[in-house]
């Protein structure tokens, strides 16, 4: 994963920037480190940024979001709706594009703001003003095997005309009052509704910009027989595999699974030179590494047994947090 951010992804200049991003990330109040570093890090590169949490806090940038349903992992579908609209109600017109992900995911917002500013972008969305509506991030297989929608763990971006798309005809008739955790999926359904598919964001060359976490990018090869890399080669068939420094996108935008404040500061340093203090290997001496149990079990860990049956992983230890070599 050190070898992807220090030879491979290159973070572009924005000195000439045009467009104006907003980014949004969903979060939950035990997690308040993780937001604090996300803040000092990537979070200050966004036009506009905020964290729907429970309290309102302007210095933390954090929105209190009132939503159907509890405040836990099966009710990220109805807090993402109130999120969306909440952005939609507030700052459309202020934003010429909208980011959402989750508070384990690491943007490279410069990286991002490039795409979104390139020719290609511009003439897919129907040229200046971007009127076509743009649903965009990193195609996953649904479970029927038949139709791809932007995966939420990395994140997924839309523009103005997909957002108020979204918002004003998809959210009044797609599953309203429905409590779950695949958001991204509704998202895609909601989208293919009304006739919009999701963009693919992979670069010329056929490698991803919006990303899982770098080490298992790096290592991933879908003859491997953990659990975690079966389930991502089901996940991206149709999609020709990519191993190695050939993984990732060196105009790469995001990474999921960011899930210790020391590793968000970690990335921060190697991708942007930063003289920060050195994190420690683990993120052990940092706050904020325990995570709600509703959200522990939804998430991929190490030395685990996959259940095909229920789609979860089984009978998993707390999860080894993987670090980058220090430099």
């Amino acid at each position: 994963g050190y070898r992807l951010l220090t030879e491979k992804i290159k973070v572009a200049n924005n000195d000439n920037k045009r467009l104006k991003i907003f980014c949004a990330v969903y979060t939950h109040p035990v997690n308040e480190d993780i937001r604090l570093a996300i803040g000092e890090t990537w979070g200050g590169h966004c036009d506009g940024y905020m964290s729907a949490t429970l309290k309102t806090d302007e210095k933390m940038g954090t929105v209190h979001i009132p939503h159907m349903g509890e405040e836990n992992y099966n009710g990220i579908w109805q807090k993402v709706r109130s999120m969306w609209s909440y952005i939609h109600d507030n700052f459309l017109e202020s934003y010429d594009f909208f980011n959402i992900c989750g508070d384990d995911t690491f943007v490279i917002v410069e990286n991002l703001r490039t795409f979104l500013e390139s020719k290609r972008v511009e003439h897919d969305a129907g040229g200046p003003g971007y009127p076509k509506p743009l649903y965009i991030g990193m195609p996953i297989m649904s479970g029927n095997n038949q139709t791809y929608f932007n995966g939420g763990g990395s994140g997924y971006t839309l523009n103005r005309a997909a957002l108020k798309m979204l918002v004003q005809e998809g959210f009044p008739v797609c599953r309203p009052f429905v409590n779950a955790s695949a958001e991204d999926r509704f998202v895609g359904d909601c989208f293919r509704s009304f006739g919009v598919r999701g963009y693919d964001a992979r670069d010329d060359a056929g490698e991803q910009r919006y990303l899982n976490e770098p080490n298992f990018v790096y290592n991933f090869h879908p003859n491997n027989s953990d659990p975690m890399s079966r389930w991502w080669a089901g996940n991206t068939r149709g999609m020709p595999p990519k191993y190695g420094l050939e993984a990732a996108s060196h105009e790469s935008v995001s990474f999921h699974h960011i899930r210790t404040p020391a590793k968000v500061r970690r990335i921060y340093k190697i991708l942007y030179r930063q003289k920060m203090a050195d994190c420690s290997a683990d993120g052990s001496d940092e706050p904020g590494r325990v995570m709600p149990e509703e959200y522990y079990d939804s998430l991929p860990h190490n030395n685990c047994s996959w259940n095909f049956a229920s789609g979860k992983y089984q009978s998993c230890p707390f999860p080894l947090y993987m670090e980058y070599e220090s430099h």
